[in-house]
């Protein structure tokens, strides 16, 4: 059983498969590869404040979704930077990021 099956499936030639398979990778995958090659890094720290990692969420509440970017200091685990609003835009994730280490304070006119 070859890619035959699938490919009369997708409605496709099988030529298209092979042809696909053996071309240079493109340049987006390329990059791609780099990038999950600095994913895969080594997640551990020396000291405090050596790396930093960053998550974004959301929960939801009764009075309906709030997103949360949250900093941590890779070294100790501790959340040294964090923000929640109501709305996902790009200034949630930058608060969160450029605050000083330690200060965790929810703006009032976002929550």
């Amino acid at each position: 059983m070859g890619v035959e099956p699938i490919c009369r499936t997708l409605e496709i030639a099988p030529t298209t498969y092979y042809d696909a398979k053996s071309r240079a990778p493109s340049a987006r995958a390329v990059s791609d590869a780099a990038l999950i090659a600095v994913l895969v890094a080594d997640f551990t720290a020396t000291r405090p404040d050596e790396k930093w990692v960053a998550d974004f969420t959301y929960c939801s509440t009764w009075s309906g979704i709030i997103y949360v970017a949250f900093v941590v200091d890779v070294f100790s685990r501790r959340i040294v930077g964090w923000k929640a609003a109501r709305t996902m835009h790009t200034s949630l994730v930058l608060d969160a990021l450029t605050w000083p280490p330690g200060l965790a304070v929810v703006s009032t006119s976002t929550v």
